[in-house]
């Protein structure tokens, strides 16, 4: 369905100009270049667990899914400075080596493109609320999937806005898991699985359930995101150095800033924010986020969250073959090294 789109997206570009379609080009290519589908499959499990069977209807709005996710990902890369992801340019490092070769300096092609890539990432987020409105539920449905779309959006943007202020507060001011509440549980477990639990007519209280558990799927699923950002290495496909760089105030962070030993603080001090940080300081920043029992606490943390939620799990009214599947899947997502 995302080939077809982008095809149509493609095609239609190209009426206006070529360098349009060029853009919608490079838009496929980042969609291409990697990722795991999570949003879209969690759409279609909360679906099929109340016994939805119109897959025509719901596929529609597991690519809105994919699309949101996919505008999300241009404008976090855009704020945290990054050109790459998943290994390849992405839509901002793409444009900026096509911009090199015209612009007057090196500046001015990484301002252009930004702007591109911003305006990429505001295309898709506009056609994510167009597929939900042309897809072949009533208008009443249809009006439920807009209204939970705009909720993860709204929660979104205030997860985002709080970590990217976060790093010029200090530690004990950050609320992390909030963080990772809204900016992360919000649109990767909640909004999927609400909208396909919604679509397929669940009841108030199994949605409230589905909530929960997906609230609390979504904070272990960024807990481990924050493991792998210092803790994976290159294999991990995670930005490891970019995240020590800008600062980010994880739960891991914090944990490591309030058990290290002064010298410990030091390196964190030393590093955190610091643009000009190495792969020695990375380095050295994980030696000393182990040995002072902050990543046991982090992976305890985990441990916590998951267990919360697999009792909401148990508790939801849904078939079986689901109910092993989403159990699965959190295992497998606490077990992935990227």
């Amino acid at each position: 369905m995302l080939r077809k789109y982008f095809d149509e997206r493609i095609a239609r570009a190209a009426e206006i100009d070529s360098a349009y379609a060029v853009l919608w080009q490079a838009m496929a290519k980042f969609t291409e270049g990697g990722g795991k589908r999570l949003r879209p499959y969690l759409t279609v499990l909360g679906y099929e667990a109340f016994d939805g069977a119109d897959y025509g209807k719901i596929l529609q709005l597991a690519a809105a899914q994919e699309l949101l996710h996919l505008s999300l990902l241009i404008h976090d890369d855009l704020m945290d400075r990054d050109y790459e992801r998943y290994g390849h340019d992405n839509i901002a490092g793409i444009f900026r080596k096509k911009y090199a070769r015209a612009a007057a300096s090196s500046e001015q092609a990484d301002h252009n493109a930004q702007g591109t890539a911003l305006l990429a990432g505001d295309l898709l987020l506009a056609d994510a609320h167009q597929l939900v409105m042309q897809s072949g539920f009533s208008e009443a449905q249809k009006a439920k999937a807009s209204d939970l779309l705009k909720t993860v959006m709204f929660e979104v943007v205030g997860g985002q806005l709080l970590d990217v202020q976060g790093g010029m507060q200090a530690f004990d001011k950050v609320d992390s898991i909030k963080v990772a509440r809204y900016k992360t549980a919000s649109y990767s477990f909640i909004g999927p699985l609400c909208v396909g639990a919604t679509m397929a007519g669940a009841t108030e209280k199994m949605l409230g359930l589905m909530e929960l558990f997906a609230e609390q799927a979504g904070v272990a699923y960024q807990l481990q995101d924050d493991m792998l950002g210092l803790f994976g290495g290159s294999a991990s496909g995670m930005r490891s150095l970019s995240d020590l760089r800008e600062g980010k105030r994880t739960y891991l962070m914090q944990q490591a800033m309030q058990r290290a030993t002064p010298s410990g603080r030091k390196i964190l001090e030393q590093s955190l924010g610091n643009e000009a940080a190495t792969e020695d300081d990375l380095e050295a920043v994980r030696t000393m986020v182990a040995s002072c029992g902050a990543k046991a606490q982090a992976q305890e943390q985990i441990a916590t969250y998951t267990k919360k939620a697999l009792t909401y799990l148990s508790e939801l009214k849904i078939r079986e073959s689901e109910r092993e599947a989403l159990a699965g899947l959190i295992k497998s997502g606490l077990e992935r090294d990227k």
